[in-house]
């Protein structure tokens, strides 16, 4: 059985994994508006490489998940997510920094990689200090997927809010998000 400031370590690692795919899901909506308005400026930006940018950070996080879930049992979970986190992060800056085609790819795929920094390794992490107690583990699994779908779906909406206000620096905002992700992580979760 867990002491309630246990629970409480893993009730963090969930709300920083939500907050991870919160900022992401915003980031990737927000390339979509941001090119939008930049079109609208006589900056011509095809469909099919916003598309592609969606493509890449996702391809980016689906190649190197395995590896870096492997790596969190040889490496701290702890260090492997806050990497993520912060990787995820400089990502969401940069997209906000510049108009060069380069650095935009660059960018997706360092947030492809964030994004599978944090999720195995927290997996595996939530696996290990549940194995006692399989009650325990179905909750924190389910409010794991709910951290994943409804930061997901939060992000885009949270876009709406980010841009009407802030415009490019709407980056910036997601940057924060997952520097305070990092910040939770490396506080919250133990092990390393």
């Amino acid at each position: 059985m867990l002491s309630r400031a246990q629970e409480g370590h893993l009730g963090t690692g969930i709300f920083a994994h939500g907050l991870a795919r919160i900022a992401g899901a915003a980031s990737g909506v927000l390339i979509g508006v941001y090119f939008a308005a930049l079109s609208g400026h006589g900056v011509h930006v095809g469909a099919g490489f916003v598309g592609a940018l969606g493509a890449i950070s996702f391809a980016a996080e689906l190649v190197v998940s395995v590896p870096l879930g492997t790596l969190s049992d040889a490496v701290s979970p702890r260090k492997i997510m806050v990497g993520g986190a912060l990787l995820a992060a400089i990502a969401a800056w940069l997209m906000g920094a510049t108009l060069l085609v380069p650095v935009f790819v660059t960018s997706r795929v360092l947030e492809g990689v964030g994004a599978a920094a944090i999720t195995p390794p927290l997996l595996a992490w939530l696996a290990e200090v549940t194995e006692r107690d399989r009650g325990l583990r179905a909750r924190v699994m389910s409010f794991f997927e709910l951290s994943l779908l409804g930061g997901l779906g939060l992000g885009g909406l949270a876009v709406t809010v980010i841009w009407a206000g802030l415009r490019v620096a709407g980056f910036a905002t997601v940057a924060v998000g997952c520097l305070l992700g990092a910040a939770m992580l490396n506080r919250r979760v133990r092990g390393g």
